[in-house]
Order: structure tokens, then C-alpha cells, then sequence
């Protein structure tokens, strides 16, 4: 019912604000280049009171009284996206509680908020196990998120710095880049000592060892060219 409102409100030019953005987008390169020009428009609509169910957990709990006062909320209408044009009715509408005098706004915000659900969420729940924590206690399941959360923002974050050194090369999902790391990193080691780490191949560990190698794969060197890597001396 409320988005109907929306629809129909905007079809009459019931609106406070008709904002239109346009921005230039370059595709393609070199005798192929092109730019096109992309429009968007959005129109503000305040105080709709159809949505019966918005509102506080006080006025929730009172929905079935007669002397009821609705609960207005605000409706944003796309016209035009993309230079995809809906008609003064638009086809897809926005509710929010944010001011709409200049819709654009809460229009992008909304945008931002679809990326955090698709792309954090998503990610979260099917490849790091959001939704599986360990006891199903209030603080067991607290904890859970918040670690999961930060594991996912650092690891992220270092996958942007080595897509951002890795310039040309297409960004990977967590799927394919997790078995990617797994086949980099299959046949290493990690050495704790004294309040030192250190990461080895698994031939160099042996080979510091002792460990005498029938054969030894090509870039790993002999002992003496390991020792000088690490800058470490043999101990007869």
C-alpha cells in the first residue's frame, strides 16, 4: 500500500524535490574509447502514513486500536536510472526515515547499504561461517560476530593491497582466492623460536635441518645458498 502511494504521488508531481544527477562514464580504450552520459533522477515524498507497521516498539504494540495515529514515513521514487527511464511513476521506490529534501542522499546511501548486504554479509555467511558460532549463548554468538567481522575486514584489506600491486590482473571471490593461497602456500612452513618466527619451504626447513634430499625442486638452492638467504652460518 505505502509503496503504491509512493508511485501514485510521484505520477501526480506530489514531490518536494525533483533532483537530476548527470556524470560521464569512459568505456573501453584506445580507437574503441567511448563516453556516455548517464542520468539519474529521483523524486521526495514526506509523511506517507499508509505503512501500518512502521513505527516505535510502543506504537508496535498498539496497532489494533481504532484511535491509532499512523506513523509517517518518508518514500524516495526513482524516475530515471541509469538513463533507464520509469515514467513520472517510477518502478522502484525507497523507504526511509531519513529527510528527503534532498533525496539524492539517502538515495546513494541505500546503494551503499546493498553492497555491505551483497558483498559483506554474503561473503560472511557463506565463506566464513557467520552464522555458525560455537555455543548458541548471547556472548558466544557476540563474540563470534565481532571476530569473524574483523577477520573478514583485515583479510580484505590485504587483498586489496596485493590486487592493488597486482594492477591488470582481475579480482579473484574469497572461493577461488582461498584455493589459490592454499596452492601458493601448501608447501610452507612457519618456525617459532625465542619470540622470532620465521617462513620456510618446506626442502628449506629440511635442508637447515640436516635432512639429506634426493631431489630438490628448482629455485631452492643448495645449503650453502639457503644459509646465505636466511644470513645464517653452518654449524659443524
Amino acid at each position: 500500500m505505502v509503496t503504491a502511494d509512493a508511485h501514485a504521488q510521484s505520477a501526480a508531481g506530489e514531490a518536494i524535490t525533483r533532483p537530476r544527477r548527470v556524470h560521464t562514464v569512459r568505456h573501453d580504450q584506445g580507437t574503441t574509447a567511448r563516453t556516455e552520459r548517464i542520468a539519474t533522477e529521483v523524486i521526495g515524498i514526506p509523511g506517507l502514513t499508509s505503512y501500518a507497521q512502521h513505527g516505535t516498539s510502543e506504537h508496535g504494540r498498539q496497532h489494533n486500536r481504532r484511535d491509532l495515529q499512523p506513523y509517517p514515513i518518508n518514500a524516495i521514487v526513482v524516475r530515471k536510472w541509469d538513463n533507464r527511464d520509469d515514467g513520472p511513476g517510477g518502478t522502484t521506490g525507497f523507504l526511509t526515515n531519513a529527510s528527503v529534501r534532498r533525496p539524492l542522499q539517502p538515495f546513494d546511501d541505500d546503494d551503499d547499504r546493498s553492497l555491505i548486504e551483497k558483498c559483506c554479509l554474503k561473503e560472511a555467511l557463506q565463506q566464513w561461517d557467520l552464522g555458525h558460532p560455537p555455543q548458541n549463548t548471547e556472548r558466544a554468538v557476540r563474540m563470534h560476530v565481532v571476530f569473524t567481522l574483523l577477520m573478514f575486514a583485515l583479510a580484505t584489506a590485504y587483498r586489496l593491497q596485493g590486487e592493488h600491486e597486482a594492477l591488470g590482473e582481475a579480482p579473484l571471490g574469497w572461493q577461488r582466492w582461498r584455493r589459490q593461497l592454499r596452492e601458493q602456500t601448501r608447501d610452507m612452513v612457519i618456525v617459532f623460536a625465542q619470540g622470532a618466527y620465521g617462513i620456510f619451504h618446506m626442502a628449506e626447513y629440511s635442508m637447515l635441518l640436516g635432512g639429506k634430499l634426493k631431489d630438490v625442486l628448482p629455485g631452492i638452492g643448495t645449503l650453502p645458498e639457503v644459509l646465505a638467504k636466511y644470513r645464517l652460518t653452518a654449524h659443524g
